[in-house]
């Protein structure tokens, strides 16, 4: 999941690229992609946080 949503982070950061390539005057396009792909790489982290603890730590 960690990897699915780092490859979303990237794919975000790439749409943004190529749209403030396309409209330069966008700032605000930038800021708010910016603040989703910080969140998809939160969650990626997050996800990897999770997949890493170990099953001992764990209670049923």
């Amino acid at each position: 999941m960690a990897r699915a949503l780092f490859a979303t982070a990237l794919a975000q950061a790439l749409v943004a690229v190529i749209a403030m390539i396309a409209w330069k005057q966008y700032l605000e396009l930038s800021i708010l992609n910016g603040f989703f792909i910080a969140l998809w790489i939160g969650s990626a982290l997050l996800f990897r946080k999770a997949a890493r603890v170990s099953p001992e730590s764990r209670t049923a």
